[in-house]
């Protein structure tokens, strides 16, 4: 564990010899909000509003947990962190519409 952290750092330590702007890869406000609504609706029409609802909170709550991580282990997010959230996610959604159709 120790190597890994060390080498993520020293491959980050370049982009920030090189003097990235934070602000590169933000995508623009307009957009994450058009595509956070068309999610909620693919979401909400799939699952019905109320499984949406159950899946936004945990997809909220994996988010946070692991930008958290990120953060505190590598310094920031990467490409492989972003991949690692839409499995996470797509995870998530899965676990949910298989806990309400074994309930019904």
């Amino acid at each position: 564990m120790v190597s890994a952290r060390s080498s993520c750092r020293s491959a980050c330590a370049g982009a920030r010899s090189r003097r990235c702007r934070p602000a590169r890869g933000v995508p623009p406000g307009r957009s994450v909000a058009i595509a956070f609504a068309v999610g909620t609706l693919a979401l909400a029409l799939a699952l019905g509003p109320g499984k949406a609802l159950v899946g936004l909170i945990l997809l909220s709550l994996a988010g946070l947990l692991l930008a958290r991580l990120a953060i505190r282990q590598i310094g920031g997010q990467t490409g492989d962190i972003l991949g690692a959230f839409e499995q996470i996610g797509e995870i998530l959604i899965l676990l949910v519409a298989a806990a309400f159709q074994i309930g019904r």
